[in-house]
């Protein structure tokens, strides 16, 4: 059965603010968290195949235990416009401001006392409402440009 799921973009847009997810796809993270892209070719290597679903189940499982009542929801995470298809890599969209305990509970369980993640199979994302405002604009353009379309106001 299809599923629809949001970029990140789209589910801060709805939030209205600021929006925190988990990313648990170790080329994704490694090259835009680590910018490690020496073992990388920055598109073609990110593939769910490399999505580490068992630290996602424990992501899964700890949310469940201590915040069972906190929304999570599946997205896509942040793509250049220019690519209008690309993989589900498994993410997750966390309804949590930053500052709340569930905010400093997974901030603390993934980042290091820097905020850089501590693993590149785990890692805690935030993408600021004007920042996903201008990307979904962006991609907006990119996709009726694709298709010829008049853009729409």
């Amino acid at each position: 059965m299809p599923v629809i799921y949001k970029t990140i973009e789209e589910y801060t847009l709805k939030r209205g603010k600021k929006s925190f997810w988990m990313c648990f796809n170790i080329p994704y993270n490694e090259i835009y968290a680590f910018k490690n892209t020496k073992n990388y070719d920055t598109h073609f290597d990110i593939d769910k195949k490399h999505t580490d679903n068992q630290a996602k189940e424990e992501f899964l499982n700890f949310m469940q235990e201590n915040f069972p009542n906190v929304k999570l929801e599946s997205v896509f995470d942040y793509w250049d416009s220019g690519w209008l298809i690309f993989p589900y890599l498994g993410s997750v969209a966390i309804d949590c401001d930053e500052g709340d305990e569930v905010y400093e509970m997974i901030d603390k369980r993934y980042s290091d006392e820097n905020g850089a993640p501590k693993s590149a199979n785990a890692v805690f994302w935030y993408i600021d409402l004007e920042v996903a405002q201008r990307l979904y604009k962006e991609r907006k353009e990119a996709f009726e440009l694709s298709f010829d379309l008049e853009p729409q106001s």
